[in-house]
């Protein structure tokens, strides 16, 4: 499966949720987090879905926009204006909520790239003035890491491949197949 840019990836996936009836919406945000997205904008407007939907409404263009000016989220003309447009844009352009679950795996896969990236980060400044203690220290701390890639599985489904193999512990590396002599 071709993975679409992270952009258009976040766009298609809450134009998905936007499309959706309530339960649908919940499958679809279920296990997501507003930190998956890239984007502020669609961080933003995946935690006016969320919290449309703990209020039991389906998360349509309107009432996130009355959501987000009621609780003081789009406040001033501008922030409003910016607000509406982005969900004019996300509602407008979505390929539909069918497609919301394969946009929800590639939100998931990005989100996990980028946490890849910060625990590289992480482990490269600990390898360059931490002693070996504190680089080994860095080696566990991979929570996040390890919580998105199961969260991209639940999402990608039983076929899906395992997230890009970016940072995997040496212990978890498959071993070479064995050929049984013949």
């Amino acid at each position: 499966m071709d993975t679409p840019d992270p952009f258009d990836a976040e766009c298609q996936f809450l134009g998905s949720v936007l499309w959706s009836d309530l339960p649908g919406a919940r499958a679809l945000m279920a296990g997501m987090r507003a930190a998956d997205f890239a984007r502020p904008m669609a961080a933003h407007v995946a935690h006016l879905a969320m919290q449309v939907m703990a209020d039991g409404q389906a998360p349509g263009p309107a009432l996130l926009f009355d959501q987000a000016v009621r609780t003081g989220q789009a406040s001033g003309e501008h922030r409003a204006t910016w607000l509406s447009r982005e969900l004019a844009d996300l509602y407008g352009n979505a390929a539909g909520a069918a497609f919301g679950p394969r946009f929800k795996a590639a939100v998931l896969a990005h989100a996990y790239r980028r946490a890849a990236a910060r625990y590289a980060r992480r482990l490269l400044q600990a390898a360059d003035h931490a002693d070996p203690a504190a680089v080994a220290a860095r080696l566990d701390e991979r929570g996040e890491l390890d919580a998105l890639a199961a969260r991209y599985r639940a999402a990608a489904g039983p076929d899906a491949l395992d997230p890009p193999d970016i940072v995997r512990p040496a212990g978890n590396q498959p071993g070479p197949a064995r050929r049984e002599a013949a």
